[in-house]
């Protein structure tokens, strides 16, 4: 992992800044979220508080559920006992997006319908086993996060604690493993997504962005599976904080503001010092 953020963080930082500025609504749908599945919901609504994320939505049909925010991510947690963690986006054009999905051959995993039987929800999976999903619902009536991200902010705003959105600092990236940089690429681009060029240094890699989410696309095997990554100037502060909050951390080999904490569904956040 040293080796990793040691000499990606540079050229991650030059590469996000420069990412394109426009309002191109993504293939996907016009909303995304960080979807995830819990075992305990009080735990994790309790976890992700000490996070710096607030409840924007709660219910418990068809299942206990809640939708949170650090005003940057859209986080939807539900308890079941079904495991999983993807990328979920929402959409008022479902039957479109199947359209494309299939012209653009992607396999799907399995389809939805909602209790009176109307079409919900698509999910598929990335070679390297990301699930990602479109619902069919209409975004516009739901909350927008309109907190800036590492794609959107300024090098002033980036070297500017202050400036921070999010008690965690600034979103980087779902940093997420690959075994074949160049597959993923072309999968993440049927999807929608773009990048600004290839990277080989320390391994190949490159950040993908479909003008509402950052994904980073990691052939390397310093870790497994995918991650949520933030980056702040103050991150030793904010660790603090989080120890206090009683978070348990986990150090990454570049000191103590270099951390890994893992939330009650077993998501991963990689939290990194500028």
């Amino acid at each position: 992992m040293k080796k990793l953020f040691v000499f990606l963080l540079l050229p991650l930082l030059l590469l996000v800044s420069a990412a394109p500025k426009d309002k191109t609504q993504p293939k996907l749908g016009e909303l995304a979220q960080i979807s995830a599945s819990t075992s305990d919901l009080n735990a994790s609504i309790s976890y992700w508080k000490k996070l710096g994320f607030r409840v924007v939505m709660q219910a418990d049909n068809p299942a206990p559920w809640v939708q949170m925010t650090d005003e940057v991510l859209l986080v939807y947690i539900v308890q079941s006992t079904e495991k999983f963690w993807r990328l979920s986006y929402f959409t008022a054009d479902y039957a479109g997006k199947l359209k494309a999905l299939k012209k653009a051959k992607v396999k799907i995993l399995s389809q939805d319908n909602d209790a009176a039987g109307k079409p919900w929800r698509t999910v598929f999976k990335s070679p390297d086993g990301q699930e990602v999903s479109i619902v069919n619902r209409n975004p516009a009536m739901m909350f927008h996060p309109a907190g800036k991200t590492m794609a959107t902010m300024s090098p002033e705003e980036m070297g500017n604690p202050e400036k921070m959105p999010s008690p965690l600092g600034m979103f980087g990236e779902f940093c997420h493993k690959v075994t074949d940089l160049d597959a993923s690429v072309a999968y993440w681009e049927k999807l929608g997504f773009q990048h600004k060029g290839i990277n080989t240094d320390p391994y190949p890699w490159t950040v993908m962005t479909d003008g509402m989410m950052l994904v980073g696309l990691h052939q390397t095997t310093d870790w497994d599976g995918s991650s949520i990554t933030y980056f702040a100037p103050d991150m030793g502060k904010r660790i603090e904080g989080l120890k206090a909050a009683g978070i348990t951390t986990e150090e990454m080999g570049m000191g103590p503001d270099n951390v890994k904490v893992v939330t009650p569904e077993g998501v991963e956040l990689f939290l990194f010092s500028l």
